[in-house]
């Protein structure tokens, strides 16, 4: 996994064999749900500035001994948004990590104790992280976006 990072306010951080998402204590203010659309986690940080997440393979959240299997969050015909009311539990919640490892598996701890996983299914994308977020308004660079690429030259 290759990364380019180059805004002075959110740093990548490489931890043995993951890489840190520059989201720790930013909390999740949106999340947006659809049918013809992806799932999308949107975080605010203290500087104001946002970041997302899209989610485009399934999800499972973990709390404990449970594990919740969100395969919703993938928009095609069959998808129900109701499917997806254990996400609404992640709204306020405060990011305690997130990591993503050399083959594209997520991990985010939030502060209700709720760990959000997206395992890559298909080869494909299995999730796309953005910061700024692209419906923000930052002045600066376009060298100031931050994407994770995986090995095969494709985004995370």
């Amino acid at each position: 996994m290759r990364y380019k990072q180059t805004d002075p306010h959110k740093k990548f951080i490489e931890r043995g064999p993951y890489v840190i998402l520059p989201i720790f204590g930013d909390v999740i203010s949106e999340l947006r749900i659809g049918t013809q659309s992806l799932t999308t986690l949107h975080f605010r940080g203290s500087s104001g500035v946002g970041s997302q997440l899209e989610l485009r393979e399934a999800v499972t959240l973990v709390r404990g001994d449970v594990e919740i299997y969100l395969e919703g969050t993938r928009p095609n015909s069959t998808c129900h948004p109701s499917t997806l009311a254990p996400l609404f539990d992640l709204l306020r919640t405060t990011v305690l990590d997130a990591r993503a490892s050399r083959n594209g598996v997520l991990e985010i701890e939030f502060s209700n104790k709720w760990l959000l996983r997206i395992t890559p299914e298909s080869g494909n994308e299995a999730w796309r992280f953005q910061y700024p977020a692209p419906d923000q308004i930052v002045s600066g660079h376009e060298d100031d976006v931050i994407m994770l690429i995986n090995d095969d030259e494709r985004l995370i």
